[in-house]
């Protein structure tokens, strides 16, 4: 006999399909890498709708998998109600909702702050399409991956919301892969591309750990 009733197979079944639909997107939907194709309407929407699938895919659907196939939302850790009783109950509760709340709150104005600056320099959060000018602006002058700083502190306001360690473990997964992806991979390709310019911000400013005073050229 099945570990899993029929319609939990069947949601995780939709939702394993949703992943397969996106990635089939990834390769669909035009990158728009010249500016003229950048500058219609329609490949424009496009190349910004391709990059959004990676936010939505790592905030939204892995967490929701996640989350469901975990035994489903255990709020703030299964901490009771406030009126359920007890100073140490109301505590707890108050504390990882105020927690929670905030992270999330954060997070997301990171991921849509640097969403706007890549927007600014015509290009999008997607690697396959980068912002076509050096951005060093907003919180770039603090950190050098505040976007997917802004992802990692969302996943972790879900893991506390939702009470899944699962979602925390994912976001600790999510950092170790991309340090390796931007030690390897981006970062040589961005000291290739903008040169001394780059090579003095990746000496200044930090991959994760916020610096305290802002970066200047």
């Amino acid at each position: 006999m099945s570990p899993f009733p029929a319609t939990d197979l069947v949601v995780g079944a939709a939702l394993l399909c949703v992943v397969v639909v996106s990635m089939l997107l990834y390769s669909l939907l035009p990158n728009g890498h010249s500016r003229s194709e950048c500058g219609t309407v329609g490949v424009g929407c496009a190349r910004h709708a391709k990059a959004s699938l990676m936010p939505l895919n790592a905030c939204v659907l892995i967490p929701s998998i996640l989350t469901y196939f975990g035994g489903g939302p255990q709020l703030f850790f299964g901490s009771r109600e406030p009126s359920s009783g007890g100073f140490t109950s109301t505590f707890t509760f108050a504390l990882a909702a105020f927690v929670s709340s905030v992270l999330l709150a954060f997070g997301l104005t990171l991921l849509l702050w640097t969403n706007v600056l890549f927007h600014k320099a015509e290009g999008t959060l997607g690697p396959w399409d980068p912002p076509r000018t050096f951005v060093v602006s907003g919180p770039y002058q603090y950190v050098r991956n505040p976007m997917l700083a802004g992802v990692i502190i969302i996943l972790i306001g879900e893991g506390i919301l939702l009470g899944q360690t699962a979602i925390i473990g994912f976001a600790v997964a999510f950092v170790a892969i991309n340090t390796a992806y931007f030690a390897r991979k981006e970062e040589p390709a961005l000291k290739e591309r903008f040169g001394a310019d780059y090579e003095s911000y990746f000496r200044a400013v930090p991959r994760w750990i916020p610096r305290v005073t802002p970066y200047r050229i």
